[in-house]
Parts: structure tokens; C-alpha cells; sequence
């Protein structure tokens, strides 16, 4: 009898080298972040290192608190940016007129990204104009090339944008009939509307279209359990922002607030020792994928000065292993 031929799991193996390759990239991330922590100290005096690249939710070495995490994960960082869409829809006519205004209040910050509205020719010419509070933001005229009147904004298109507690204004005049709809208010998580909105006419879907815009964040990480006296502290991170604000806290409500990121902070607020830190956004479009917290201790003022055995602490539970 011919001897069995064993079959391998070609499959099984590729994905095992994968998870092999993801995690050795992900572990030079760290130590990239490190080695950029080391360099911004002369002379590298420093006692410990924490770090933690965020290629997930919760980070690769489970730093993350999620529940207290205001920022947006993206595939491997955390940013600020579009976070919703917020929508009005109304289906019934009840009147028309050339001159449509809708007045808003502003729940988020934001941007309105989409108007739609039925208009009685095909041919027409509507001016657009949207205000905050008495100042126009936007003031454009567009031609209309079918009944179904759409008009697409983005964010560039703005002087400005929309903040929570602002006061909008959305104005569309033309020399034709546009449907509109009045009585019940309209009211969503984004903005809303105290007088009419758009509405579907001959099966058209009219809409405005509010774009909520995370300008702001936090990424909350919990820090491992840290011996010794913490005296000072420094954050590098891998983002587009070197100076990127942090606090610090010791668990007990005294918090470290707005400290500079990228150079050394001396402790002065409370005793104990950092068991959190938050890593924060202050405009949009801004992102970090990494982190280092270096740390001085009160012993090591009688140290060396130039220390060759760092130690790097991580969190209990991380998804590094241990290689053989």
C-alpha cells in the first residue's frame, strides 16, 4: 500500500506568518518611539519608559481606556475628525415660495454639508446663503439643471465653521417656487430647526445635511503599576503635533493638567505616583499613533549621569509575548 501523503495547511501557515510579520511591525513601532524618546534628553537620564502603538481600539499593549476615550480609532491611530451625519427629511408638502429661510440652533460642532430641495423650473438660478449668527459664512449662486435642486458642501468651502451654541441662518432665493415645509419644529443630535425645513415633492428626497466635526479629543491610557518616586515626567508621540498636550493624574482626583508635550515636566501638583495619563487633541484633522512616557524617579538624582539599563514597564495583559 502506498503510504499516506500528509496535505499542510498552506492557508494556515500564511496567516500564521502574517500575524508573525503584524506583530514584529508593531513592536518596532514601539521601539521607533523609544529610540525618539531617547533622543530628546541629553543626558539620557531617565528611569523608565511606557509606551504603546494604538493598532487597535485598545492599543497593542492594552493601554487604552476606551470607555473614557473621546477620539476617533482609525486603523492605527487616534484622531479628531468627521465623526456623524446628521439628517432632516420631511416627506409632506404644504406650500411653496421663492424665498426659503430656515432658522437653526447649533448642537454640534459642524458644518452643513447638504441641501436639497424641489424648485418649479429646470432651469433656474438659486442664491445660497448660510449665516452664523449675523456673519455670512457662505454666499454662492448656482444654476439648477433639473427640478431636484442638490447642492454638496465641504468643509473648505467655509470661512468657518459651526460651533455648539451658535445660531444658524440657511437662505436659498430663486426666481421660481421651491417646496417647503412649515409647522412641526425638526431637532436631531447635530442642529436644529425652530421654522420649516425641505420636503419631498414628485418623489424627490430633499434633505439638509449637518456634518458633525470631532475638533477636539482625549485618549485616555491607563498607566502600569509604577515603583519608586515619580518626580518628572516627558511625553514623545508619533503624530503631527511634537507638542501635543497631556495630563497626568494619580487616581485619587488630583490631576496634572495641560502639560506641554516633548519636554521634561516636573511633578508639583500631588504625591504618588501617574496611574493615567491623557493625551489630547485640540484641533481637527490631527492624529497620534504612538506614545513613550519616560519617567524620572526621585532616587535617580544620585545616579550616573548617563544611565545604560532603562527599564520599559508595559500593562498586564499586553499582546507582546515573550520570545524564546
Amino acid at each position: 500500500m502506498p503510504s499516506s501523503t500528509v496535505i499542510p495547511n498552506i492557508e494556515a501557515e500564511v496567516n500564521e506568518l502574517l500575524g508573525e510579520v503584524t506583530q514584529e511591525q508593531l513592536e518596532h513601532e514601539i521601539e521607533i518611539i523609544e529610540l525618539q524618546a531617547n533622543a530628546t534628553q541629553t543626558p539620557l537620564d531617565h528611569d523608565t519608559l511606557i509606551s504603546d502603538t494604538f493598532s487597535d481600539a485598545d492599543g497593542y499593549e492594552n493601554t487604552v481606556n476606551t470607555g473614557n476615550t473621546t477620539l476617533i480609532h482609525d486603523t492605527n491611530k487616534y484622531k479628531t475628525g468627521e465623526l456623524a451625519t446628521y439628517t432632516v427629511d420631511d416627506d409632506s408638502v404644504t406650500s411653496t415660495t421663492s424665498n426659503i429661510s430656515y432658522n437653526c440652533s447649533i448642537l454640534k460642532d459642524g458644518y452643513f454639508s447638504k441641501l436639497r430641495g424641489y424648485v418649479s423650473s429646470s432651469s433656474a438660478n438659486i442664491t445660497v446663503t448660510i449665516k452664523k449668527g449675523s456673519t455670512t459664512i457662505y454666499n454662492e449662486v448656482h444654476s439648477v439643471s433639473s427640478n431636484d435642486y442638490e447642492l454638496t458642501l465641504n468643509l473648505s468651502d467655509y470661512t468657518e465653521v459651526f460651533s455648539n451654541g451658535d445660531a444658524a441662518t440657511i437662505q436659498m432665493a430663486t426666481t421660481y417656487n421651491m417646496h417647503y415645509h412649515s409647522g412641526a419644529s425638526h431637532s436631531n443630535a447635530g442642529f436644529s430647526i425652530s421654522s420649516q425645513s425641505i420636503n419631498a415633492n414628485h418623489g424627490a428626497s430633499n434633505e439638509i445635511e449637518f456634518i458633525n466635526i470631532l475638533t477636539t479629543g482625549l485618549v485616555e491610557i491607563d498607566l502600569p503599576t509604577i515603583s519608586g518616586n515619580v518626580v518628572a515626567t516627558a511625553l514623545v508621540i508619533n503624530g503631527d503635533d511634537e507638542n501635543t498636550n497631556y495630563d497626568i493624574t494619580n487616581g485619587v482626583g488630583t490631576d496634572e493638567s495641560q502639560i506641554v508635550g516633548g519636554i521634561k515636566n516636573t511633578i508639583s501638583n500631588f504625591t504618588g505616583n501617574p496611574t493615567k495619563i491623557k493625551i489630547k487633541l485640540t484641533e481637527a484633522n490631527k492624529f497620534v499613533k504612538t506614545f513613550c512616557l519616560k519617567l524620572w524617579k526621585e532616587w535617580n538624582h544620585y545616579a550616573k549621569k548617563k544611565r545604560i539599563n532603562i527599564k520599559r514597564i508595559k500593562k498586564k495583559g499586553s499582546k507582546r509575548e515573550k520570545k524564546p
